[in-house]
């Protein structure tokens, strides 16, 4: 794998957001409360922005019955805590959050 560059892993997100605002989104701590239905959509769709500081809570575990709409759910999260895949995730997408 080749080192991770941050400017060019974004940089297809103009257009929908300014240089500035990128820039803006890149310095933003956000919090999401519930990371299993919309909440674990929302982590994937802000970090694919290049938002690098998050604050996630929740609680549970993925389960046979999330699989129909929940990101991170799948064979292999079963029974996982929700935020450690999500975050899992989110690296994956993002290194530097």
């Amino acid at each position: 794998m080749s080192s991770f560059d941050r400017q060019e892993a974004f940089s297809r997100s103009l257009g929908w957001v300014t240089e500035d605002e990128a820039q803006r989104l890149s310095q933003a701590r956000v919090a999401i409360a519930g990371v299993g239905g919309v909440g674990g959509h929302y982590a994937e769709m802000l970090a694919r922005l290049g938002v690098s500081r998050f604050v996630l809570a929740d609680f549970d575990q993925f389960e046979l019955g999330n699989f129909n709409r929940q990101n991170g759910s799948g064979v292999s999260s079963l029974g996982a805590p929700k935020i450690d895949i999500i975050k899992r995730r989110i690296l994956d997408i993002n290194p530097t959050a």
